[in-house]
């Protein structure tokens, strides 16, 4: 995954973006973008892949997953 820091993103720890593979998670912009184009979610899967995201490369169980969201 490539980070892009910046500001304080809305998720906390100052990244904005998040590249993986084809995929740009962009914090700021509140949305996932697959070679540039956005990638429809529902806003509950939108904030679990933040999380998942945000805790990379460490799994979460689903008690800190069910906290968490």
């Amino acid at each position: 995954a490539v980070l892009a820091a910046g500001g304080a993103a809305p998720h906390g720890g100052g990244v904005m973006e998040i590249q993986f593979g084809p995929f740009q998670l962009d914090l700021a912009g509140r949305q996932l973008l697959r070679d540039g184009q956005r990638v429809p979610l529902a806003p509950k899967v939108y904030h679990l892949l933040c999380v998942l995201a945000e805790e990379r490369p460490r799994a979460l169980s689903r008690q800190e997953l069910h906290a968490r969201l």
